[in-house]
């Protein structure tokens, strides 16, 4: 069996969780999402991300819709 293992660098993905949305951090999340399904890994290892568990969390819920699960 093989298993496509992926890592991307997700820049100040910081903002990608902030309470107060734009039109154009909307437009970035979709982004993220699209390329996150378009590269299919069946393990992803984001870098430079969040270095909380809690905003790690609110990241796979807010903008990975919770369709990832988390590993440290």
């Amino acid at each position: 069996m093989l298993v496509k293992i992926s890592t991307w660098n997700v820049k100040h993905s910081q903002k990608l969780i902030e309470d107060d949305r734009s039109a154009d951090l909307l437009e970035r999340i979709g982004c993220v999402k699209d390329t996150i399904a378009l590269i299919n890994a069946g393990i992803l290892m984001l870098f430079e991300g969040l270095k909380e568990e809690a905003k790690i969390i609110d990241f796979c819920d807010k903008v990975l819709d919770n369709t990832w699960c988390l590993c440290f």
